[in-house]
């Protein structure tokens, strides 16, 4: 028995892969097939949101009468990792959300 994934609403999907307003980078670059696999098994995002929860929960518990753990170095690198991590990507992004609301507008 095989199952297949109905693909045809994604046709009306334009991906620009070589956009002229930004240099795309060879790893920035998916094959279709990955567009594909992640429209049919979208559902996969919401089951793995659900078991994080349930982890959540359950760890919480778990550690409730527990000692804490001694992070604070492991936090501060954390932390300097994400900060750097969120300011290259603004700057990757920013172009393509200028582009967006230059020709399309706000609320198109």
């Amino acid at each position: 028995m095989s199952i297949t994934c109905d693909t045809t609403r994604m046709s009306n999907v334009t991906l620009n892969s070589n956009p002229s307003y930004m240099e795309v980078y060879n790893f920035e670059k998916f094959p279709n097939s990955w567009r594909i696999w992640g429209w049919c098994n979208w559902q996969l995002g919401i089951y793995t949101a659900f078991v994080y929860m349930v982890v959540l929960v359950v760890g919480a518990r778990f550690m409730e009468n527990r000692a804490p753990f001694k992070l604070k170095g492991a936090l501060i690198g954390w932390n300097f990792g994400l900060a750097l991590f969120s300011g290259i990507s603004f700057f990757r992004v920013l172009p393509e959300i200028i582009n967006a609301i230059g020709t399309s507008g706000v609320l198109k």
